[in-house]
């Protein structure tokens, strides 16, 4: 019989540092015992209608307690699809595959490569398209750029400052027709008890933007992200 436990959060997201990606497990997320199913509740701020549930993530853990799959249902486009996780004996992520859960055919897929330790390309496959990255480091391991590729083609280049506890305090970008690079995001911190507040002042073609995140230290599972636009 399984056992299920059911959790009810705010906005969950995350974004990778570009280290080794190590697939999440019970234990990193401060759960104990064979737990073999959680689900996740994600609520979305709606004016005048107040919070309403915006989508559902099941996810499902193998016997040593590492995440092999997430079911995703969409409550506002009714749509479901399903991640799957592959790793090696250490847990390190090889790849993942999005599922259509209607007929188990395959969507979308992205392979990761390392070396000494770090990130070093993925490459994401949907049909006959394909979007490469690569990640460069300073010799602190320290994520600072990340070339794209689409279909071979270069089309984007990011690259980021980070603070001494490797968190990101800007974000920069250069297109290819671009004659400068030009920031993008910058960010500040801080910590009240047990969760660390984010945030990221974004500038983008729609206007300025701050986005505020909240996230539980002791199992970096965000709580909530809350956007505000400051202008247009």
């Amino acid at each position: 019989m399984k056992k299920h436990i059911f959790l009810v959060l705010l906005t969950i997201s995350f974004y990778a540092s570009g280290q080794v990606l190590e697939v999440p497990t019970l234990k990193s997320k401060g759960i104990n015992g064979a737990v073999k199913t959680i689900e996740w509740l994600t609520f979305q701020a709606v004016q005048d209608k107040g919070e309403i549930k915006a989508k559902k993530d099941i996810e499902t853990y193998d016997e040593k307690g590492r995440l092999v799959s997430v079911l995703t249902e969409n409550y506002q486009n009714k749509q479901s699809y399903k991640t799957v996780y592959r790793f090696d004996k250490k847990g390190i992520l090889s790849k993942t595959e999005i599922i259509n859960p209607s007929n188990n055919l395959s969507l979308r897929t992205t392979d990761y490569e390392y070396k000494k330790g770090l990130l070093v390309k993925t490459t994401q496959s949907q049909g006959t398209n394909s979007v490469v990255k690569d990640y460069t480091y300073n010799q602190s391991k320290q994520l600072i750029q990340v070339d794209v590729f689409q279909n071979g083609t270069l089309s984007l280049s990011e690259y980021y400052e980070l603070d001494a506890e490797d968190r990101r305090t800007k974000i920069s970008r250069k297109l290819p027709t671009d004659t400068e690079v030009k920031v993008t995001s910058t960010f500040t911190y801080q910590q009240e008890g047990e969760t660390l507040i984010s945030t990221e002042k974004r500038s983008t073609d729609q206007g300025e933007f701050t986005i505020t995140k909240k996230m539980i230290v002791s199992n970096r599972r965000d709580q909530s992200e809350t956007t505000k636009r400051i202008s247009d």
